[in-house]
């Protein structure tokens, strides 16, 4: 493992706890705030910090170079030694050898288990004996009575080792301007599953349960495909067997979830377009009657293999080639040159098959003392565990053998490992209460197919790979970012500090994507959280065939009791780490938002070397060319902090060293948001006209007359003060909360595509066509048109949420 070295860090001005002003309510802390997208993890107050050499911990052989740190001070560099334990180790380079025999496995899964009803055992004494009563949330104190050591049998420490349809007629909207219809992927040339696509021809739109494809010039419907039920063994629903006796037929139950008043039992997740393939992920809330499974999920997914070489034009459904059920909820794909990635998570039910056993509060343990209790829930976990283990394992072991993976064998399933770092210096063993989410949390999934392999249309089945690894992923943002070579997956991680406090790190599990193939490579770990997507960068040095991972992480601040008040006790720090991957044979809101500027010239040298302060905050960042770049986000009062409506900016950053905001707009409504500021995919920029164009939703809490829920087209040529060109409203305030329209449980995403100078815009249930310089509507069509009010009926939805 190479040295790493530590230079002088560089200072910037940091955030300031806030005073005692009274005003702290009327503030937004960083915690409030809404991730930033942008490939340089642009945070509330920073895009980028002040630099500081850190050595960030150091694993499975990504090699960190450089940290930049916003709080400047050298860090020691030192590896901590593995937590003593029997067969665990943390995540290094050897979770990636995976596993030669299933035993192994199990026995790792128990160990795991074992420290998963410790901790619960402890937590539940503490909560029950020592807090009245009232939860407990450890955090890894060893003083008498709150927290505590691991608890094993006869109170003995571990034992210690050395390892609708077309108003608009069928003539096509005439024009000859721009084409702008593919995604908007982070990565050129990794293309981002969506729920809307298009060949140029052709629009293919997820919506509910059914695929929609229309006519991209004229907006004719031509094709509704609705998604199967039954599952690729033909299992069907329980609601579609005639006769059906509860116990007796082996079927499906829905879930029972209902979205204003309509049920779905399988949605659409996203698509993925080659040539003639159309790949459909869905997800689907079905499960077995009669299963508790041990891997948990509230959704699983199924892909579908669809023929759109010859497009029906009779509404009559696509020509389905192959399917396959997928173990796991969707999380997200990838789809480059033909090759599909599809990311998958499963919770592991262990309140269900190892927690419930252990409540202190259940019949059999409510009379007894605390040792007592510590003693009886210890010998109920030891019944408990080899089971869950036994069960967990069998289901990991069917999974292979559906990949083709032959013998007793669990290869594809990566080491299991504890997500926790000590100080090489510590000596305790108490592991903190939020250990058990740190090993046994989630089984994250990678399944890779080729989408131009031949698919049998008589067996229906589809050819893939798979990998997994249980990694505790974060649940509020996305966290899976892929170039055209290498997938990364980022989860959450603790590091232990010299205090004995617990900090959040970021680990980061790195696949080599090989055509159809996604193999676990390196393993790495930064300090901070990750914001989004948008915090990680791969670089390829093509002079030196050196892969590099850029990684921009955030430390929140931490708050505490300060003479009996509750103040900031330490400023949150942001940093970007370099690391270095080896080869295959080698080894917001309120206040000033602070933007800078960093030089990644050199990308083992990132540099500070300019920052500019100024009002509000940036959602997302789009880079227009080399020089100027287009933010979205909301202004932002600066005696109140608070929000006063969408914001438009363009930043000059030709001088690193001086970076200007050269241009503002900023809508009038203070209750203006859009979605592109949290879906980069809803936003749609146009190189030649210079034109942006955005889904905008303003909320009125007053009058009908003052919503607006559609699109905005911007003039935002820089050589000019940024402008509204143009509305597109989807719906207006008495459609949207009356009842003259029976709306569907389904819902389309936000998006925009431009077909020879005609924006086609896409909300709620309907499409305009409309022409972007004589801005005439085209066509316009209404998905739900023609539903009967005798049927499920709801208002109008925005954003996931029923108004």
């Amino acid at each position: 493992m190479a040295d790493i070295t530590a230079s002088k860090p560089t200072e910037m001005d940091s955030e300031e706890p806030p005073s005692d002003n009274g005003n702290d309510d009327d503030q937004q802390s960083p915690e409030k705030q809404s991730p930033t997208m942008t490939k340089w993890g642009k945070t509330r107050r920073y895009i980028v910090p002040a630099v500081a050499v850190a050595c960030s911990g150091l694993i499975a052989g990504l090699i960190i170079l450089l940290s930049i740190n916003a709080g400047g001070g050298n860090i020691v560099c030192t590896t901590p030694p593995p937590l003593q334990l029997r067969r665990l180790s943390y995540f290094d380079e050897s979770a990636l050898k995976g596993y030669d025999r299933c035993q192994d496995l199990e026995d790792d899964l128990k160990e795991a288990l074992e420290i998963i009803a410790n901790i619960t055992i402890d937590s539940f004494a503490v909560s029950k004996f020592r807090n009245y009563g009232y939860p407990y949330i450890l955090r890894g104190d060893e003083e008498p009575g709150f927290g505590g050591g691991l608890y094993y049998s006869e109170g003995e420490p571990p034992v210690m080792s050395d390892g609708g349809t077309s108003t608009g007629g069928s003539s096509a909207a005439p024009g000859s301007g721009e084409n702008s219809f593919g995604t908007n992927n982070q990565v050129d040339g990794v293309d981002e599953a969506d729920q809307v696509k298009s060949d140029g021809n052709h629009i293919f739109v997820a919506y509910g349960d059914m695929i929609i494809v229309t006519d991209a010039k004229t907006g004719t419907e031509l094709s509704r495909t609705q998604l199967p039920t039954d599952d690729e063994n033909g299992i069907p629903r329980c609601d579609d067997v005639k006769g059906f006796v509860n116990g007796d037929t082996e079927c499906y139950n829905g879930s029972g979830s209902y979205r204003g008043g309509g049920r779905s039992d399988i949605k659409v997740a996203s698509l993925m377009l080659h040539k003639s393939t159309l790949a459909v992920v869905a997800s689907t809330s079905l499960v077995l009657q009669n299963c508790v499974p041990g891997l948990m999920n509230d959704q699983n997914t199924r892909i579908f293999i669809y023929d759109v070489s010859d497009i029906p034009s009779d509404l009559s459904p696509l020509t389905l080639m192959a399917r396959k059920d997928l173990q796991g909820s969707y999380q997200t794909a990838r789809s480059i040159g033909g090759y599909s990635h599809i990311v998958t998570s499963s919770n592991l039910d262990t309140h269900y098959h190892v927690g419930t056993h252990l409540n202190p509060w259940d019949d059999r343990y409510i009379a007894m003392k605390e040792e007592e209790y510590r003693s009886q829930a210890f010998l109920e976990a030891q019944k408990k565990i080899p089971h869950y283990a036994g069960i967990l394992t069998s289901e990991l072991r069917d999974l292979s053998e559906r990949n083709g993976v032959v013998d007793d064998e669990c290869s594809f399933i990566s080491k299991v490992a504890i997500m926790l770092k000590q100080q090489a210096t510590s000596t305790s063993t108490v592991l903190p209460s939020f250990t058990d989410a740190s090993s046994l949390k989630t089984l994250t999934q990678v399944y890779s197919l080729d989408l131009q392999q031949e698919f049998d249309v008589d067996t229906g089945t589809i050819t893939t790979t798979s990998s997994g690894v249980f990694f505790p992923t974060s649940s509020y943002t996305s966290n899976v970012y892929a170039s055209d070579t290498k997938l990364v997956i980022a989860g959450e991680s603790y590091a232990e500090n010299e205090e004995g406090q617990w900090i959040e790190h970021t680990i980061l599990l790195v696949y080599d994507l090989q055509n159809a193939t996604s193999v676990p490579f390196a393993v790495g770990d930064v300090p901070g959280s990750l914001l989004n997507q948008f915090s990680m960068d791969h670089y390829y040095e093509p002079s030196s065939g050196q892969d590099y991972l850029r990684i921009a992480t955030t430390s929140w601040g931490r708050w505490g009791a300060v003479d009996d008040l509750w103040r900031q006790i330490q400023t949150s720090e942001s940093q970007v780490s370099v690391l270095h991957i080896p080869t295959a044979n080698n080894e917001n809101a309120g206040g000033l938002e602070l933007v800078g500027s960093v030089d990644l010239s050199d990308p083992t040298q990132p540099l500070v070397v300019g920052e500019l302060k100024i009002p509000g905050f940036s959602n997302y960042l789009h880079p227009v060319n080399d020089t100027l770049i287009l933010a979205l986000g909301q202004d932002v009062n600066e005696s109140t902090g608070r929000t006063e409506g969408l914001q438009i900016s363009l930043f000059d950053v030709s001088d690193f060293a001086n970076p200007q905001r050269v241009n503002q707009f900023v809508e009038e409504e203070e209750w203006s948001t859009s979605e592109a500021q949290y879906d980069h995919r809803a936003f749609r920029y146009l190189p030649e006209s210079k034109l942006l164009i955005l889904p905008l939703y303003i909320n009125s809490w007053y009058s009908s007359n003052q919503f607006f829920d559609g699109f905005v087209v911007y003039d935002v040529d820089e050589t000019r003060a940024f402008k509204r060109k143009f509305n597109v409203s989807h719906v207006s305030g008495d459609d949207a909360f009356g009842n003259q329209y029976c709306w569907g449980a389904a819902e389309l995403p936000s998006r925009s595509l431009v077909f020879d100078g005609n924006v086609t815009t896409l909300k709620g249930h309907t499409a305009l066509s409309h022409n972007l310089d004589t801005e005439k509507l085209w066509w316009q069509l209404n998905l739900d048109k023609g539903r009967s009010k005798n049927e499920e009926c709801n208002i109008w939805h925005h954003d996931g949420m029923v108004w």
